[in-house]
């Protein structure tokens, strides 16, 4: 998914869906030895948030950005939970 300001390219976001074994949160319950299950069932992951460096102003930007992605992802599927999972990775 691609996010554009008066035809420039500002950021970019993944939207992965769950269930393929694809994701991250499903690869961490593998890990942890936890069943599958269905709690993501229909589920998508987003990640890999790239934002053009003009545009990062501080938080502020980064939730108007995953406010968007969720806008539009709820626009093709009805979202109905949202949960988060992470690695803690050092920032370049």
């Amino acid at each position: 998914m691609a996010f554009e300001l008066d035809g420039e390219l500002v950021g970019t976001v993944r939207a992965v869906p769950i269930g393929h074994g694809l994701t991250l949160a499903e690869k961490l319950r593998l890990q942890a030895g936890l069943a599958p299950g269905d709690t993501y069932a229909g589920g998508w992951e987003m990640g890999r948030l790239v934002i053009n460096p003009e545009y990062r102003a501080g938080p502020e930007s980064l939730r108007g950005f995953l406010y968007l992605s969720l806008s539009f992802l709820h626009g093709l599927s009805a979202v109905g939970m949202c949960r988060c999972s992470g690695l803690r990775k050092p920032i370049r």
